[in-house]
């Protein structure tokens, strides 16, 4: 078992296509696919999907970044979103070294971050956390939670 992380191509990305690489995507997993292939076709964000080599082109996690955020006035990157789906969360994978797929996908978001730090002049990778039973696994990995100004919002940041 191989996992791939692969850039999808914005100009064949149909979100009818994504979701049949999903066919197991809840209501809620189909909702945030819809809204990343709008974002995607938008030019807002870069998408990328986790797949696995040796079981042809079924996604197992969407992963959505960007670059140019403003944080404090400061330009910064985002992870937009990411979407591990329902059959492969909790799960280790020795591939991954013995990491969970939001934990691998959480260390290249922060790898890519690093990567356009200079060029882009970037302080900060920031993002929103969907629940607040999340904010242990990014406090985990380096982010702080911020005072939030609405309760239903998690805003998490990591400096650079």
């Amino acid at each position: 078992m191989g996992f791939e992380l692969i850039e999808l191509d914005r100009t064949t990305l149909y979100c009818s296509a994504l979701l049949r690489k999903a066919p197991n995507a809840t209501a809620t997993e189909e909702k945030y696919i819809k809204k990343i292939c709008k974002d995607h076709k938008a030019r807002r964000t870069t998408l990328y999907a986790l797949v696995n080599a040796s079981e042809g082109d079924r996604f197992y996690a969407l992963l959505a970044l960007s670059i140019g955020q403003k944080f404090n006035g400061l330009p910064s990157a985002a992870i937009d979103y990411l979407l591990v789906f329902e059959p492969y969360r909790k799960q280790k994978y020795k591939v991954l070294k013995h990491q969970k797929i939001s934990e691998y996908l959480i260390q290249f978001s922060i790898r890519f971050a690093l990567e356009h730090k200079q060029t882009h002049s970037l302080k900060y990778l920031v993002l929103e956390a969907a629940h607040e039973k999340l904010v242990p696994l990014y406090e985990a990995t380096g982010f702080t939670l911020l005072e939030p100004e609405r309760k239903d919002r998690l805003w998490m940041v990591q400096n650079l």
